[in-house]
């Protein structure tokens, strides 16, 4: 059985205001023209699968490693598409992920706020430096790498304030 994608569905990559947002974009574009970014999905599910493959395997680590097997075949499968639709996909993904990951920071940190944390202005700010609403403003949309080189250079700035708040922790043990 050969699995085909549907071309209707795939068309709506081919819609010229996403086209524009992605061959645009300053991680997307270079991927939409020159190389597969497939490969990074592939690269990442196959380090992921390696990572998990002991030499004494217990029965409910079979279980997870055939989920990973399962993920990467998939994986595979995304290579058949364009270069295009693969960075299209890519940047509707990475788009998606990073307003739900804003938005729990921005309601981390509102929750902060009430709570009279100081770190939580530092959880608001990097929560709307990357929230993805700039780029959808028809005037801005031209400016995509202006907007991405910005939050580049002022995440570690804001990173730095938050750090020195004293309320960074990781594995119970203070950074």
């Amino acid at each position: 059985m050969k699995f085909k994608f549907d071309e209707q569905t795939l068309n709506m990559l081919e819609n010229p205001w996403l086209r524009r947002q992605v061959e645009t974009h300053l991680i997307f574009g270079p991927f939409s023209r020159h190389f597969g970014f497939g490969w990074i999905v592939v690269l990442f599910f196959a380090v992921n699968l390696a990572s998990s493959i002991s030499t004494s395997l217990k029965a409910i680590e079979i279980a997870g490693l055939l989920d990973k097997v399962l993920f990467f075949a998939v994986s595979l499968v995304f290579l058949k598409m364009s270069i295009y639709r693969q960075a299209a996909i890519g940047w509707w993904v990475t788009k998606i992920v990073l307003a739900f990951v804003c938005f729990l920071f921005l309601l981390a940190g509102l929750v902060g706020f009430f709570q009279h944390k100081p770190d939580a202005i530092h959880e608001v700010i990097i929560a709307l430096i990357w929230f993805p609403i700039l780029e959808f403003i028809p005037c801005l949309q031209q400016r995509q790498k202006m907007i991405t080189t910005f939050r580049v250079l002022v995440t570690p700035v804001v990173l730095f304030f938050w750090h020195q708040t004293g309320t960074w922790y990781w594995n119970g043990f203070k950074i």
